[in-house]
């Protein structure tokens, strides 16, 4: 009697009160993030940065400006640089952001943010006047921008 006296009890305060869920925090092994910013064929010449991270921390790097293309290559992040930017990333709500419903201005660079797993696929490019509203996509964006340099010792131009 007292067990089904306990699970009435346990049944009505999870009706009454709901039961709430803490998001995902860990990643799975076949999370990708991907990120490029600018444009090749910007009109002050500062080119596009692309960069690709992995759950493991595989972290690749390109500059792309007109024609050329200038590959880095893939660099390992410490344990605390990856588990501080998949933080960001997350942060950044990257699968609630919606595309611009508006033009671009005169040289506004657009950025292009893909998160996927497995085969689920979310993308999303936003304008960079919109991107500096987002307190996240900020601190996603010079995190990034610092990586970049760290790795290359190039200082890129992604604002």
């Amino acid at each position: 009697m007292r067990i089904s006296s306990l699970l009435s009890t346990s049944l009505l305060v999870v009706i009454a009160f709901g039961v709430r869920c803490t998001p995902q925090t860990s990643l799975s092994e076949n999370q990708v993030f991907e990120f490029s910013g600018g444009g090749a064929y910007h009109p002050q010449g500062f080119g596009e940065w692309r960069v690709r991270l992995d759950a493991a921390g595989m972290f690749s790097i390109t500059h792309n400006i007109r024609d050329e293309t200038t590959d880095y290559g893939v660099f390992t992040l410490t344990e605390r640089e990856n588990s501080e930017l998949w933080e960001l990333i997350r942060a950044a709500g990257i699968e609630g952001l919606e595309p611009p419903q508006r033009p671009g201005v005169p040289d506004e660079v657009k950025y292009t943010f893909v998160l996927r797993d497995g085969t689920q696929v979310h993308s999303v490019e936003i304008w960079g006047n919109d991107a500096r509203e987002n307190d996240e996509i900020v601190a996603l964006i010079d995190r990034i921008a610092a990586l970049i340099e760290a790795h290359t010792g190039q200082k890129p131009v992604l604002w």
